[in-house]
């Protein structure tokens, strides 16, 4: 068994309140992996997980939506009242709940290959699962405020960091790694909207960057976060500003914080920041 037990907790935000156990679940234990790109290690920072295949725990009028697993993406849905967990069959991985709780999204993970994805909503009241054909392969997903419609962003490789530079600097940057070099992409990311109700995906915006981290609707702008693409480290790599083997991630790498208005057509740069989270008081 390559599980765990563990308890859900509920405590009051209030000050003085204690913790209550409301029941417990089995889980899956570690994800495991890794890469050599200082961008994946911002980019899994920023999304909570392995590839960003982040685990879920949400309180839903249904139940409490929980990941039983990173590594098989099975989902559960845990009724307190009995201590009974349903079982979704289908692989789907950074399961976001709809703002009423009453749907959950996320994308579908191949059993082959992983980057064949599909979104996925799930009806947790009567378990009937839609998928969604998308103009791309999503990485990220977020819900709109009125729950009609998803945001997913994807990402395009549009080049090769290592590209401009010549037979020297390739020479020093190997030195550097320990190992020959051939290939460091540089990405650009799009972010659609997908139309529940009629099936129908348009992109809304692009950025050149590594990918998007976070996104996030709050009064007719979608925020989102990128992480940067490489370009800018590697370059001071070679003009010996910085090592390869410890990458200053404050840096090079602070994801970019944007504001995009909904009825605009343009994105607002509004500075770097880790982990940002909007606060919305109503």
């Amino acid at each position: 068994d390559q599980t765990i037990p563990v308890n859900i907790m509920s405590i009051s935000p209030f000050e003085g309140a204690t913790a209550e156990i409301v029941g417990g679940v089995r889980t899956g234990v570690g994800c495991g992996g890794g890469s050599p790109f200082p961008s994946d290690w911002v980019y899994w920072d920023e999304t909570d997980g392995f590839r960003s295949f982040f685990l879920t725990l949400a309180q839903t009028p249904s139940g409490i939506l929980y990941s039983m697993d990173c590594t098989a993406h099975t989902l559960g849905l845990f009724d307190p009242a009995t201590g009974e967990t349903s079982v979704y069959e289908q692989r789907i991985s950074r399961v976001v709940p709809s703002p009423d709780g009453r749907l959950a999204a996320g994308i579908e993970v191949g059993e082959v290959d992983a980057t064949e994805r599909a979104i996925l909503v799930i009806d947790l009241e009567t378990g009937e699962v839609t998928s969604y054909v998308t103009s791309d392969e999503p990485d990220q997903l977020a819900w709109s405020i009125d729950g009609t419609t998803l945001y997913y962003s994807t990402r395009t490789i549009i080049g090769n960091v290592l590209e401009g530079l010549d037979e020297a600097q390739r020479q020093m940057l190997n030195t550097a790694f320990g190992f020959e070099m051939e290939n460091l992409p540089s990405y650009a990311v799009t972010i659609y909207s997908l139309d529940l109700a009629t099936e129908q995906d348009s992109e809304i915006t692009r950025w050149n960057g590594y990918a998007v981290a976070r996104m996030v609707e709050v009064d007719g702008s979608l925020f989102y976060s990128v992480v940067p693409n490489m370009d800018g480290w590697i370059e001071a790599v070679v003009a010996g500003e910085t090592t390869a083997e410890a990458p200053d991630l404050n840096h090079y790498f602070v994801p970019i914080v944007l504001e995009l208005n909904l009825e605009g057509d343009e994105a607002m740069e509004l500075g770097l920041a880790s982990q940002f989270t909007p606060f919305v008081q109503r």
